[in-house]
């Protein structure tokens, strides 16, 4: 499949919604705990649009014979550095449709988000992976990530 991996435009929206709901659908197949939260989607629905308004975020997506396969969200935190430091970079999440994993659709989003923390001078870019997804764990580490803090969470 020829894939095309460029930023997300207002057209995507929808989809990209639709991958969205499939990751935190995908987290609670993983996870009991995972919060099952209402107005998720008009939630969600709010960060796509950021993401594709703010010159601080950027939406990827991948698409491969007129339909998305998959999304990354990276933001820079500005202010999240010291004077010293650039601005970090987060990538907030990262999905890809299960019929296209392990052909290098998420390597190839990831490879794009670097494009864009270089461009705005970010050296460290972080990742939040739920730690019962052992696959996404491997995934990350497999590209140079590693552990640096837990959160721990009391539910009551």
């Amino acid at each position: 499949m020829m894939l095309e991996i460029r930023e997300a435009r207002p057209d995507d929206h929808a989809r990209v919604l639709e991958l969205w709901l499939r990751l935190i659908d995908h987290h609670r197949a993983l996870s009991r705990d995972f919060p099952a939260l209402p107005g998720i989607a008009s939630a969600i629905a709010s960060e796509i649009r950021r993401a594709t308004s703010s010159p601080d975020c950027r939406l990827i997506v991948a698409e491969g014979e007129g339909r998305l396969v998959g999304f990354l969200f990276a933001e820079v935190e500005i202010g999240g550095g010291s004077h010293a430091e650039p601005a970090p970079g987060w990538i907030h999440e990262l999905f890809v449709d299960a019929p296209q994993r392990g052909r290098g659709v998420a390597a190839r989003l990831l490879a794009e988000s670097d494009v864009f923390f270089a461009e705005r001078g970010s050296k460290k870019v972080s990742v939040r992976v739920e730690s019962s997804n052992s696959e996404a764990l491997e995934y990350w580490g497999r590209r140079g990530f590693g552990e640096r803090a837990r959160i721990l969470e009391r539910v009551s």
